[in-house]
């Protein structure tokens, strides 16, 4: 029953905000300003993207030091591989 309710007032907000904005385009008039709202959202979307861009290049550094703990450094004569050496240089904490 509660599935219908949620329904049927779903239905009802679209319809109001479809009349809604039709009664503001005959009042004034499709405007210059048309797009606006477009350009707006595409604006808010390049501010999301920026603010999780610095949290992929982490996942992408970390996911670079996890394949860089997979290689191994192969033997000239045959023998078993061993790991590859650590590199130091970044620093003590490699987590």
């Amino acid at each position: 029953m509660s599935f219908l309710a949620i329904l049927i007032g779903l239905s009802l907000l679209v319809l109001l905000i479809v009349l809604e904005s039709a009664r503001q385009r005959r009042k004034y008039g499709r405007g210059e300003g048309r797009g606006a709202g477009s350009a707006l959202a595409r604006a808010g979307l390049m501010e999301v993207q920026n603010l999780l861009e610095p949290e992929r290049k982490v996942e992408v550094l970390r996911e670079m030091e996890r394949k860089e703990d997979l290689l191994v450094q192969l033997d000239d004569q045959g023998g078993p591989p061993r790991p590859k050496p650590v590199d130091t240089s970044r620093g003590p904490d490699r987590t």
